[in-house]
């Protein structure tokens, strides 16, 4: 075996004498490792590695003859070998680490980031294919997962980006695992509260242009957006996290993930074909729900189809998961959306919200839990669905408010053909049920009500022109939670069909199961929209089941 030789610095390396299989060992901190003379023309590879990580030219013989080659597996290398100090936060500038970060990430497979924090002023990109940039999972902030801290020193930059340039440079196969990302001083959120300014806004991650990406426990702190996704392909975030620990000043806000952008720019059914977010978290460790403007954990916006979020939890955020379709631009843009397993924790907007859609939207949502923590009179909704058209279904979830709740449980209004099942159960709220100016309903909900929220002033489930729909729910209370179990208002109420069976008489006023404009219905049959006694061709309610 060679005798091994032992310099400290790059500069020594590079004199040292160069007699074939040489092995000399560079014992500088960070860069230290095994170097091996390798005779051959090593233009092309020195010139693809000018921080020398990897390939060191000597001084001593031409880069033509050969070169210092670090001994290595070529698979994982680490920012240090090209220049990177972790932990460099003392003084008033911490050391630039972006350029060492992209070397790493330009030459080797896998990037190894230490446990330690690693400043930057520019964005550290993922842009090269079957690259992973990994931390290293080290402890807990709050209660996200805390990996390796990425700090942005310039506030107008994200920290993270992964994905190629355009759609016709997508990056295919990349990996991001275990990163926290922040920036040394707050970004600024813009003037405007516009879904346009506050896309120009510095992300902690931003997934774009990706022929399938892979993220893995990454952690956003103190963003504005956490984590914005366009233009990726049967991608996935698994255990993503966004945590705010305080106000950022003027104009503050916080959508935890951003999936954006239109069907037209894509060529795909959504703007994201196939995105998976799975075991989301979304806190806020401070009460900023009176502060930042609509602070949400999901926000999905245009073409959104093909969006799978399985396991998704805020704690103490306005809203939980909002999907908004204004600017759709294909026509299947909403279609195969899958909202499960879903825990939103004090809310004090809407748990969920769905604007928007065109008449091919498909979203499901299933397993969830919703707490609504009211601050008004029907000032916020556990679901509310406004202004769409297509179908939904809701099912196997909780809904529940606490003593003096005011809020609304399910809220319908001009969005058709949603069914809620009767695994859906609605706890102390106040209002369980309102639906206006909308068809093809299917309402069965369990409504309870075990802290009188109602105070026998109002209905458990309010019908205001509905049509062609069918209403039977389950309605148990105290005793006069309710004035009434089942409520039609108004003359447009036409071709329903309510089953007031399961409404417990002991919970209503005076026993008043099924009114219709302020008529009691007692018995089966057809009934005019005034409440009147008529028959099937009047089109207007049918009454079946026991409604006595």
């Amino acid at each position: 075996m060679a005798n091994i030789t032992t310099v400290q610095t790059i500069v020594a390396l590079q004199a040292t004498a160069t007699p074939a299989g040489a092995v000399t060992q560079l014992s500088k901190a960070g860069r230290e490792g095994n170097f091996i003379w390798k005779s051959g023309n090593f233009t092309t590879q020195a010139a693809s590695d000018p921080l020398m990580g990897i390939y060191v030219p000597s001084t001593v013989t031409a880069i033509t003859s050969g070169c210092w080659v670090r001994e290595w597996d070529g698979i994982t290398g680490r920012p240090e070998w090209f220049g990177a100090i972790a932990d460099s936060s003392a003084g008033t500038v911490p050391a630039d680490n972006y350029a060492a970060i992209q070397a790493c990430i330009a030459l080797c497979p896998i990037t190894q980031l230490g446990l330690a924090s690693y400043y930057v002023n520019d964005t550290v990109w993922v842009n090269k294919d079957y690259r992973t940039l990994q931390g290293t999972l080290f402890g807990i902030e709050g209660t996200l997962p805390q990996g390796t801290p990425l700090i942005q020193t310039n506030n107008t930059k994200d920290v993270v980006r992964v994905g190629g340039t355009s759609t016709s440079d997508r990056r295919r196969i990349v990996r991001v695992k275990d990163i926290c990302a922040r920036w040394a001083t707050d970004p600024v959120a813009p003037a405007s509260g516009t879904d346009t300014d506050r896309l120009a806004c510095p992300k902690a991650f931003h997934f774009m242009h990706c022929l399938v990406f892979q993220a893995y426990c990454c952690v956003a702190v103190d963003a504005l957006i956490g984590h914005a996704f366009f233009d990726n392909i049967n991608s996935q975030t698994v255990q993503p996290g966004c945590t705010r620990t305080r106000s950022l000043g003027a104009h503050d806000f916080m959508i935890g993930m951003w999936p954006y952008g239109t069907a037209a720019e894509t060529g795909f059914a959504g703007a994201n074909a196939s995105l998976y977010i799975r075991d989301a978290n979304v806190t806020m460790t401070f009460d900023g729900q009176t502060v930042l403007d609509k602070a949400t954990g999901l926000y999905a916006t245009k073409d959104f189809a093909d969006l799978y979020v399985d396991g998704f939890e805020t704690s103490q955020v306005n809203f939980g998961i909002r999907l908004d379709g204004a600017g759709w631009t294909y026509a299947g843009g909403h279609g195969d959306v899958h909202l499960r397993r879903l825990v939103f924790d004090q809310c004090k907007g809407n748990g969920i919200e769905i604007h928007n859609t065109n008449s091919y939207a498909k979203i499901h949502i299933d397993q969830f839990y919703i707490q609504i923590v009211s601050t008004g009179d029907k000032s916020n909704n556990g679901i509310q669905f406004l202004g769409g058209s297509g179908f939904a279904t809701v099912a196997n979830g909780q809904i529940v408010g606490g003593s003096g709740n005011q809020s609304i449980g399910i809220w319908l209004q001009n969005y058709p053909t949603v069914n809620v099942t009767d695994s859906v159960i609605i706890e102390a709220i106040g209002y369980p049920v309102n639906a206006l100016n909308t068809n093809g309903l299917r309402i069965s909900p369990l409504i309870g009500d075990g802290v009188n929220n109602s105070g026998g002033t109002r209905p458990a489930v309010s019908l205001t022109g509905v049509v062609e729909s069918h209403v039977d729910p389950t309605i148990y209370g105290q005793s006069s939670s309710w004035a009434r179990g089942i409520a039609l208002e108004g003359s447009a109420n036409a071709r329903v069909t309510i089953d007031p069976t399961r409404v417990n008489a002991g919970g209503i006023s005076s026993g008043r199961k099924l009114m219709v404009n302020g008529l009691q219905i007692t018995s089966p049959g057809y009934y005019k929209s005034n409440g009147t006694s008529g028959a099937a061709s009047d089109n207007g309610v049918s009454v079946v089941g026991f409604p006595g």
